[in-house]
Formats: C-alpha cells, structure tokens, sequence
C-alpha cells in the first residue's frame, strides 16, 4: 500500500487506490512466479529435474539389463544433453560410439533395477495389485524411493518370505 501510494504521488493524476492495486496485483505476480518453495519456476524446477532423473535411471537400468542378458539395449533413446550428464557423472563411457557402463553406472544401474523389482513386488503382494498392472506405478515410484524406505520395503516384504535377490554380477563386478 505504501510503495503504491508512494509512486501515485510522485506520478501527477494517478489515483492512488488504482496504483495501491496496481502494485499489489504485482507483488502477488510476482511472488506467485518466484516464490522459492511454492512458485511456479520452483514447481517447474522440481518436475524437470523429476524427468531427468526418471529418464537417466531408465537408460541406466536398460543398459544395466541389457548386459544382465548380453544383449544390444532395445530401443534406447538418449539424447546428446542425457549422453552428456551420464558422462559427466563417470556413469557410462562411449569408445566407437558404443554406450558402455562403468562400474559406478553399473551400480546405479543396479540401485534403480532392483529399486523396480523391489516396489514392483511390494505392490502385488501389499496392494494386491496384478503384476500385469504394476508397471505404470513403479515406474513413477521407483526413482524416488529413499534408502529408509527401501530398508522398510525389504523388511515388510522379507516378514512375508519375499526376498529381493542383490544385484547380480556381470562380469567380475557387482
């Protein structure tokens, strides 16, 4: 009200009611975009770096399946910025343009495809949902399931005689 009244009086025949609303309407604009935990760039933030995250751990987990099976990883897309971060962050390394996982993103590799199996599992046990149907939901779930809540799935589900096997070795490496 002050700033808005403020600028109506150095401004000659500006009404200082339409100025008040007028500054008021753009402070709330304006923390409405940027406010740092609830605005719109934030929540923006937050899903893009959700949908990186998903799409890193998918080409992590097809590429980590694909060596499990000794094959060729099946319609994987990556674009430069994912080849770009997975290299970065020492996860894969490309000689003759082929994706190859080193041994840290064989591990993450590893994290994400039993985090998979994991959730998959405690929903068609817990949530009696059909295997056929569980798909879609672990792919939403898996990416963010925190090291506590991993350890409470593998409790609940280790009370019911399910034990989801450690990841397996490839080639002389966990």
């Amino acid at each position: 009200g002050y700033s808005g009244a403020a600028i109506s009086a150095l401004l000659p025949n500006k009404p200082a009611g339409s100025v008040i609303v007028l500054v008021a309407g753009a402070v709330f604009v304006i923390s409405m975009l940027a406010a740092p935990r609830r605005g719109v760039l934030a929540d923006f933030t937050r899903r893009l770096r959700l949908r990186i995250i998903i799409a890193r751990d998918h080409v992590l987990e097809t590429l980590y399946e694909a060596e499990l099976n000794d094959a060729a990883p099946e319609q994987l897309r990556m674009n430069w910025f994912m080849s770009g971060l997975l290299r970065v962050r020492g996860w894969i390394n490309t000689p003759n343009n082929q994706i190859v996982l080193t041994e840290t993103g064989r591990e993450q590799g590893a994290r994400v495809h039993r985090n998979h199996r994991l959730w998959e599992q405690y929903l068609t046990s817990y949530a009696d949902i059909a295997p056929t149907h569980v798909d879609w939901s672990v792919d939403q779930v898996e990416h963010v399931l925190s090291d506590e809540l991993i350890k409470q799935l593998e409790q609940a589900l280790a009370k019911r005689g399910i034990k989801i096997a450690p990841p397996m070795k490839i080639g002389g490496s966990t």
